[in-house]
Parts: structure tokens; sequence; C-alpha cells
């Protein structure tokens, strides 16, 4: 007997193995801020913590072309996937960020958008996926459209929570809802903890406003300056289209045609000084039986 079964997962066996696979939340929603920082040149991001929802607020640009397909990965050739132009302005350039957050914190997430042209003139959109939905489906659905004027109202009130008053002229926000576990304070302190661990390289002197309920903790973080005993090592990362991948030395030659180079990182490499760590330690708030005197970057990222 023949069967029509092809041997791939249904999305909802893809939904459920993002979630058993991808515990760390606190990792997924860093993500989106990295990305908010790095493509959509955000200077500022809030972070507004209830009970039933969470919500990411930027003032970084959101390209309109992407947020018909905010909630569908990329998966086109690496080669173009791991070049600038190409990554501009866009969620999941690690291929780990909005669809798989707003899969592992909730079973419903809106994007809301305000974009504001060179005239002035202001648009609102917003992008809604139910989850439960799109597995009982078994397909993505998600509904795109302009933003009416409750959505508007709505998101605004968490925009001025986290904006200072001031007028964005852009904005992203990213909601999760119907939560898969209920926030709480230790959201908060573990929200604080992480935020504070890992941002320096570029996104010094940016700023991360965490809120739940009453509390509120504003990060800004400043780079540590390291002593000139740090030295600095360069590495080519190589890849073939179907995965496999080699990292060479900067002094090394790639000599198969088969590999791409796909881009540059560097390693920089020392030992901090009393004072370092002790400057390590305010910066950071660690505490004494955590990690200190070093930080490995991903990306621009500490982590």
């Amino acid at each position: 007997m023949e069967s029509n079964f092809n041997g791939s997962p249904s999305l909802s066996q893809q939904v459920e193995h993002a979630r058993v696979n991808f515990p760390d939340k606190l990792s997924m929603y860093l993500e989106l801020t990295d990305n908010s920082f790095d493509h959509g040149n955000a200077t500022k991001a809030g972070i507004v913590i209830s009970d039933k929802a969470i919500t990411h607020i930027d003032n970084g640009v959101f390209s309109k072309e992407r947020i018909k397909l905010a909630w569908c990965k990329n998966t086109e050739n690496l080669k173009q996937y791991y070049t600038s132009d190409y990554r501009k302005n866009k969620l999941g350039k690690w291929n780990c960020g909005l669809t798989d957050a707003s899969i592992i914190w909730g079973d419903k997430a809106t994007l809301f958008i305000k974009n504001t042209d060179e005239e002035g003139n202001i648009q609102y959109f917003v992008n809604l996926i139910d989850w439960d939905r799109c597995k009982e489906e078994n397909k993505y659905v998600f509904e795109y459209r302009e933003a009416n004027a409750k959505e508007i109202k709505y998101f605004q009130k968490k925009i001025q929570l986290v904006n200072n008053g001031e007028d964005w002229s852009n904005v992203t926000v990213v909601e999760f809802s119907e939560l898969l576990t209920r926030n709480n304070k230790q959201t908060f302190d573990d929200m604080i903890k992480t935020y504070k661990g890992v941002y320096g390289g570029k996104h010094s002197n940016k700023e991360v406003k965490i809120i739940h309920k009453e509390k509120v903790e504003e990060i800004q973080y400043e780079e540590i300056l390291l002593n000139d005993k740090f030295q600095t090592k360069y590495f080519h990362y190589y890849s073939k289209d179907n995965g496999e991948s080699k990292v060479f030395e900067e002094e090394k030659i790639m000599t198969n045609p088969i590999f791409n180079k796909r881009f540059t990182f560097y390693v920089k490499y020392g030992i901090l000084s009393k004072e370092e760590l002790i400057q390590e330690k305010e910066d950071l708030g660690l505490r004494d039986l955590e990690r200190s005197g070093h930080r490995i970057y991903r990306g621009v990222r500490s982590v």
C-alpha cells in the first residue's frame, strides 16, 4: 500500500520541537534587542513585563517589505544571508530570532510598527500570529494589515512607558501573549541580570529599560577599556552551502573553492588587572560566585 507520508515534520511538530529544544527564553529575547540595535539602528529599547504578556519596544526602523513575512524564517542561500546589505533591518540574523522567540514565549504574538517617511507621513502596521491556529491548519497563518485605532492607542500607552517623553518617529513593538508560563518578579530579576551581563561592543551607550509593575531598571552599558597588554587575533569563517564549515586564522588561505568566505571575526585576549576585575563587577552586577574576568562576544554582543 502506498503512503502519502513524506517524512517531513508537521508545523505542530516543529513548534513543539522548538519549545523542547530552546528552553532558554531569555537568550531568545536578547536576539530581539540585538536585531533592534544592529539592523534597526535603534538607540533605545524597552521591555515591559506583565503577568500575561511581555513586550519589546525600540526606536529602530523595521523594513516595510519585511513586515509581511516577519514570522517566516529566512532560509535562502547562506552566501547571500551573511552579507551586511542583505541582512539590513532584518530580524533573526542568527536564524534564531523573532519566529523562535514567539513560539517559545507564548501562543500569540503581535508585531506593531510605526513608520515615518521622509515627507513626515506616519503609517502604523500590525502582523499577528496565533500558533495554535497554525498548528491546527499545519501552515503559517498570520494577519498583516494597517493597525486600527484601538491597537494604536493600546501600543502607544506601552511606548510611553519607555520613551521618556520623546516622540519617536519610528517604533518597533513585539508583544508575546497567552504565555506558556506566567511572568513574575523572578522574570524581572532574571531579565535584569541577563541584560546587565551581555551588552558591550558597539552597543555601548545604548539603553535598555526593563519594567515590571512599579519597578523600573535602566541599563546603559559602558565598555570597559582593556589594558594595553591585550592581544587581538582575526579569523575567517568559511562554509559550504550544505552547512559544513571551517575557521582559519587570518594568515592562512582557504584553497578549496567550494568553501565560501562568510565573515571575519576577532578574538581579543589577555588578563584583567585587579582594578579591571573590580570595575567589571560594578558594571555587570556580578555576584561573588559568578564568572568574571573574561568576556566572549557573539557578533557584537558579549555572551
